[in-house]
């Protein structure tokens, strides 16, 4: 059967109102630089690869070479994406220039992330997030649309927030061509007055 709401986290620091799915946990580039996954290698594996010889001058084509003399393949595409690092699960050891060392993916550093495209920059931005200050269950459609010249505003009444049934609670949802989708939590009365001013 097919769910019919949505989880929404409303971070009215950053003024952003993301879907659930949005958000990742990845690694931070700025703590590991990019990093390149090691095809079949596993936490048995990395005293082996521990003891491969890295010079400070070797490129990751030259480490590439070393693993590939001991039956090992590295992804040279890189798991950068924007500031965040998105790990395949096909990877559970990986290559850090950087650290110019070999780290096991799971005791890397995931912090909370919002990976966008942005057309203007042509590459991913990432919002790093906080927790949420409420955590929204609402309809998969919008009860109301409102547009304007600038974007539109999507009213959805709210099942649950922060976990508990709630009464009278509405969400409004800004999506705007400039920025990223924004949120308000408002009762029926004060929406009552937002569309009398709309008329």
């Amino acid at each position: 059967m097919k769910r019919e709401w949505k989880t929404l986290r409303l971070h009215e620091e950053d003024h952003l109102l993301i879907d659930d799915e949005a958000v990742i946990y990845a690694p931070k580039v700025s703590e590991y630089g990019n990093v390149f996954g090691v095809e079949g290698a596993g936490l048995a594996n990395l005293p082996a690869l521990e003891n491969i010889e890295i010079s400070d001058t070797d490129t990751v084509a030259d480490v590439s070479v070393k693993l590939n003399e001991r039956l090992y393949d590295m992804d040279l595409n890189g798991c950068r994406v924007g500031e965040a690092l998105e790990i395949s699960e096909d990877f559970d050891v990986v290559y850090s220039p950087l650290w110019q060392k070999f780290l096991l993916v799971s005791d890397m550093n995931s912090y909370p992330v919002y990976p966008y495209w942005d057309k203007d920059k042509e590459d991913f931005n990432c919002v790093w997030l906080k927790e949420p200050e409420h955590i929204i269950d609402v309809p998969d459609e919008a009860g109301i649309t409102l547009s304007d010249e600038f974007g539109h505003t999507e009213v959805y009444e709210i099942y649950q927030l922060d976990s508990k049934p709630v009464y009278d609670r509405l969400l409004l949802r800004y999506i705007t061509q400039e920025n990223q989708p924004a949120g308000l939590i408002i009762s029926s009365r004060e929406l009552g007055k937002l569309l009398d001013n709309t008329k």
